[in-house]
């Protein structure tokens, strides 16, 4: 009882960083394929948004902003989802859910690992959109299929409070599985407990679908 409530705690620590919003969000350090070990604020950077991806690293967040908004209303996605970031951060602008989501919409609909990350938050807590658990999650995961290990952490946590998704153990042991092997230290602690407060079935079952698992990229509508 006492292992299943400090996992408890822990899954809803996770998910109070979604429903907060922009003060507990993860800078995370991947891109829409899984990372490339920088903390810039999207994904893949083409060469004329270098500039931007430079002002972003050295803390010149207005900078960065007046390179990537022309590149986003062009539609390049990782300038788009590059907006969204800086607009759900406040950084080199005041913090705007509403704007964050406009950016965030067509970068996670093309398939931009961290807008899907960043609006499944919003999703979650209703800021800046309606709030939509079931998208929330179904964005949440998408991000996390193609191996972004802060949306694992969040499907961890969905999965193990039946948020967006229906609840399943084996589900939330397959999540935090995947991000643990990435290295993150909440994943690895609510795994521990996890494989404590299952049953060896499960567990089996849950090593089955971390077996199998390929990064993927979903058709979020």
């Amino acid at each position: 009882m006492a292992q299943r409530a400090v996992l408890h705690r822990l899954a809803i620590l996770t998910l109070a960083g979604s429903l907060l919003g922009f003060s507990l969000v993860s800078a995370s350090a991947q891109d829409s394929t899984g990372g490339d070990g920088t903390t810039a604020p999207s994904g893949t950077y083409e060469t004329e948004g270098v500039k931007g991806f430079k002002a972003y690293e050295s803390g010149d967040y207005a900078t960065a902003l007046k390179e990537f908004l022309p590149l986003a209303q062009k539609g390049q996605v990782s300038a788009q989802a590059a907006v969204g970031q800086m607009y759900f951060e406040g950084k080199g602008v005041a913090p705007d859910p509403k704007e964050a989501a406009k950016w965030l919409e067509p970068a996670a609909k093309a398939g931009n690992a961290r807008a899907q990350f960043l609006l499944g938050k919003l999703y979650l807590s209703g800021e800046g959109v309606q709030a939509d658990p079931v998208k929330a999650a179904a964005l949440s995961k998408a991000a996390a299929d193609q191996g972004f290990v802060d949306a694992q952490l969040d499907v961890t946590a969905l999965y193990y409070q039946g948020v967006g998704v229906p609840k399943d153990m084996t589900e939330a042991y397959l999540y935090a599985t995947l991000a643990a092997r990435q290295g993150n230290a909440d994943a690895k602690n609510i795994l521990e407990l996890l494989s404590q407060d299952m049953k060896p079935e499960d567990i089996a079952k849950g090593d089955a679908l971390v077996k199998a698992w390929q990064p993927t990229l979903p058709d979020v509508q």
